[in-house]
């Protein structure tokens, strides 16, 4: 697969699951193909049953989640705003196509 068709597959997970899932996914695949047992296990036995004894680990792990959550409202508010940019420009320019077609002005899509 070449770069153009792997950033598609990304891009359309990312649109499905969100930029958080993506990572999390991402981190849970790399964890279990490439984690030891013992990495397992401890893992469980940190974050899942909370026997950790330092838990500035898990600060870490919410700070970034919370990061990740932050840059993905962002991202979405962003992309909300191009596609109502482009539904009003879609819009008018219908609108000016069927008052032409017409010869006579519309008023239901004046501002």
């Amino acid at each position: 697969m070449d770069e153009k068709g792997t950033f598609k597959v990304f891009s359309s997970i990312i649109k499905e699951i969100g930029i958080t899932g993506f990572v999390i996914v991402v981190v849970a695949i790399t964890f279990l193909v490439w984690g030891t047992p013992s990495q397992k296990r401890e893992f469980i036995d940190c974050y899942i049953l909370f026997k950790c004894q330092n838990p500035f680990y898990c600060a870490i792990i919410v700070a970034c989640l919370v990061l990740l959550m932050i840059i993905g409202t962002i991202y979405y508010q962003k992309m909300l705003g191009i596609r109502k940019e482009e539904n009003n420009r879609i819009g008018k320019e219908k609108s000016k196509w069927q008052a032409l077609v017409l010869d006579k002005p519309l008023r239901s899509s004046d501002p």
